[in-house]
């Protein structure tokens, strides 16, 4: 199930907006957690605008699976459960559009990754991204 996010601070990144539905929607004891070590999984995806890539217009499209979509956006109707980032408080709105198969496979069956966890790996990535060159291949024994 898809929800379109709107009422975005533009200077939120993915992973802060990740990391306060997180809080949300891993809450203990909460609506959505039935075991600790299976938290709920979802992904966040930004409209970044096209003059100015690093800052997102105000819009985005949360995905999560059926069964937690439905309770969510139940909760979020009655006033129980609220998004906030900066003061600014995120507004919910199912956008009609199923997920896709592939992302609804991985967000049932795959582990939840933290936000700060998930930034570290991409600064890892990032640093092993840059090429190195070799000045000598040498095939063979040396003896």
């Amino acid at each position: 199930m898809e929800f379109d996010i709107k009422n975005l601070p533009y200077k939120a990144s993915r992973l802060r907006v990740t990391e306060e539905i997180s809080k949300v929607l891993h809450a203990h004891p909460g609506h959505f957690v039935t075991d600790p070590k299976r938290l709920p999984n979802f992904e966040v995806k930004l409209n970044y605008q096209q003059d100015v890539p690093t800052r997102n217009d105000g819009t985005g499209t949360l995905m999560v699976t059926n069964d937690i979509g439905r309770k969510f956006y139940g909760l979020y109707c009655r006033g129980k459960i609220r998004v906030e980032i900066d003061g600014r408080r995120l507004t919910f709105y199912p956008n009609g559009q199923l997920v896709e198969k592939g992302l609804a496979l991985k967000l049932q069956r795959a582990r939840f990754m933290d936000p700060k966890i998930e930034q570290k790996h991409q600064q890892i990535l990032d640093t092993l991204e840059d090429l190195f060159l070799v000045s000598k291949v040498q095939i063979g024994q040396l003896f």
